[in-house]
């Protein structure tokens, strides 16, 4: 038989997102996509950030954050930020909780 606080903790729902270089989806002139991979409830999803860098050099993975200061660290940010509040307005709504929904809160059209 279930405690009252076991079947709390099974509904908990919890988001990850980590932003990487996608070195599979090199574009013709040479720079590198980066990507959101978010991973909701034990399922994992990778999403463009439409961000792309020419050196991966400059790319810190353990800040996943460009080495240098950069206006696409701050888009970054920006993007993480806007999953955090659309997983929380469904969230706060009482609403599905899946990556479709996440991304029409967002209103990414495109997942790749």
């Amino acid at each position: 038989m279930f405690h009252q606080n076991q079947i709390q903790l099974t509904m908990i729902k919890n988001m990850t997102i980590n932003f990487f270089l996608n070195e599979k989806r090199i574009k013709m002139n040479g720079e590198i996509p980066i990507y959101a991979r978010v991973i909701l409830n034990r399922e994992k999803f990778e999403l463009s950030t439409k961000i792309t860098i020419k050196n991966p050099n400059i790319w810190d993975e353990v800040t996943q954050r460009l080495k240098t200061k950069s206006p696409l660290n701050k888009s970054l940010a920006d993007i993480e930020h806007d999953l955090d509040e659309a997983y929380d307005f469904l969230k706060f709504n009482k609403k599905v909780f899946n990556f479709n929904k996440i991304c029409e809160n967002l209103m990414y059209s495109e997942m790749e």
